[in-house]
């Protein structure tokens, strides 16, 4: 008789870990990037805000960014995490799935009161936060009970 191994159905969807070397973007975009360069590939962004770091977005590719004085992103956020081609997180994401692709990262979890009237039954988590460094910039991706809603990449410190 011969042995057989099943894998449950969760663990045969989850992607493969991510083991290429592109650094992660938003878009194509990371901090650094000049604003005429992300325009010539997305076309002018609507500007939010009148303060010396402007801020753009680009709904259509639910890409927003802050810029600094000489025009360069200092803040990108958006909804679409990529690395070369290779798309490691999208909306709706399972957090399990994108802490398989991209490793263990620091985790944080956001938690809300839980109660009954006018009892309060403790907090249960709402949502969470990976943390990571890749390529010289903080990469942060958020999760709403459990599900992958956005990333923000900033510089590292150290940069």
């Amino acid at each position: 008789m011969a042995c057989t191994r099943t894998a449950d159905d969760e663990s045969r969807s989850r992607p493969p870990r991510y083991a290429g070397t592109a650094p992660w973007t938003i878009h194509g975009v990371v901090p650094g990037d000049s604003k005429l360069s992300i325009e010539q590939r997305f076309g002018k962004g609507e500007q939010v805000g009148i303060d010396s770091l402007r801020t753009s977005r680009w709904p259509g590719k639910g890409l927003t960014v802050k810029f600094d004085a000489q025009e360069r992103a200092i803040d990108v956020h958006g909804n679409y995490l990529t690395a070369g081609d290779t798309a490691l997180a999208y909306d709706g994401l399972p957090e399990a799935d994108v802490a398989a692709a991209l490793g263990k990262g620091e985790r944080k979890g956001h938690r809300a009161p839980q109660a009954a009237g006018v009892i309060g039954l403790g907090s249960t988590e709402t949502g969470s936060t990976l943390f990571y460094e890749n390529g010289g910039n903080q990469v942060e991706l958020t999760f709403h009970k459990g599900s992958f809603r956005g990333v923000r990449l900033t510089p590292s410190p150290d940069r």
